[in-house]
């Protein structure tokens, strides 16, 4: 995604600076929701057990009573409905009756259902990204001068492993949404991917979490790759392309000593004296 922006060879020259920056910060906002989803997906399942165990224990206790005294009052009946001569029938209760009686269900399903891996991971992802396009622009840069917002933008682009994170994390989401079309569709074949308000709902909610896992699963990948077989060093610093200043701020200690030592060849910008 980075690619599609321009990318000025000065900082002050940056622009959609804004744009560059909220893209980005949104951008990773999604697998970041993603990984907290994660985190919390076994501990919703296990509020849900213990949730779904307490309601049930008072519900069973109350049947097995209820039970009992059908029977107590079943039995106390019959005794006293007996016949005074062999010949004559029984008055059988009503109590005993075969047909069971009426229950009412005092919970729902929608309650009492499974929270799935993409619902979880799909909320998480969508309430970071409202939380950061709201704390982006209205804290965190609210004073930010636009040099600052070029200057932030520019590094981003100058920084080519951040690119090919970001290329990385955008091809995983299209991969996870992808999924997740082909397997509602393979589930029900019949029918469209939703058909109310609810059901678009609760798939916008599994694709944004099966984007937030693919973007995920891709940044991973990117970092076993990268570090793992091409075994590249983690700081990769392109000293040709950066102010002197910066290059020995931002070189590991050995390549700045090496920059200092050269000597220096002051080359004016186009268009200065």
């Amino acid at each position: 995604m980075s690619r599609l922006f321009p990318h000025t060879p000065y900082a002050e020259d940056q622009t959609l600076s804004r744009t560059i920056l909220t893209t980005h910060v949104l951008h990773r906002a999604i697998p970041t929701g993603a990984a907290v989803g994660l985190a919390i997906y076994p501990v919703s399942l296990f509020a849900r057990s213990a949730f779904r165990k307490y309601k049930a224990a008072p519900a069973t206790t109350t049947a097995s009573l209820t039970a009992t005294q059908n029977i107590s009052n079943a039995v106390a009946g019959t005794m006293a409905n007996k016949p005074s001569s062999p010949s004559s029938s029984p008055s059988w209760p009503s109590s005993l009756s075969t047909t069971p009686p009426p229950t009412t269900t005092t919970t729902t399903t929608a309650a009492l259902s499974r929270p799935t891996l993409l619902q979880t991971t799909g909320r998480s992802a969508l309430i970071t990204t409202l939380f950061l396009a709201i704390y982006l622009p209205l804290y965190h840069m609210r004073t930010a001068q636009e040099i600052e917002w070029q200057d932030r933008a520019w590094r981003l682009l100058e920084n080519k492993s951040q690119v090919r994170v970001d290329e990385w994390s955008l091809a995983g989401m299209g991969l996870g949404v992808g999924a997740f079309i082909v397997g509602q569709r393979r589930s029900v074949p019949a029918r469209p991917l939703a058909t109310t308000n609810a059901a678009w709902t609760r798939a916008f909610v599994r694709g944004a979490g099966a984007a937030g896992l693919g973007s995920l699963a891709a940044c991973a990948g990117y970092c076993v790759w990268t570090y793992g077989v091409r075994r590249q060093p983690a700081m990769e610093v392109e000293v040709a392309k950066m102010p002197v200043m910066e290059q020995i701020m931002e070189a590991p200690a050995s390549v700045a000593a090496e920059i200092v030592a050269k000597p220096v060849a002051l080359v004016p910008r186009a268009g200065q004296d």
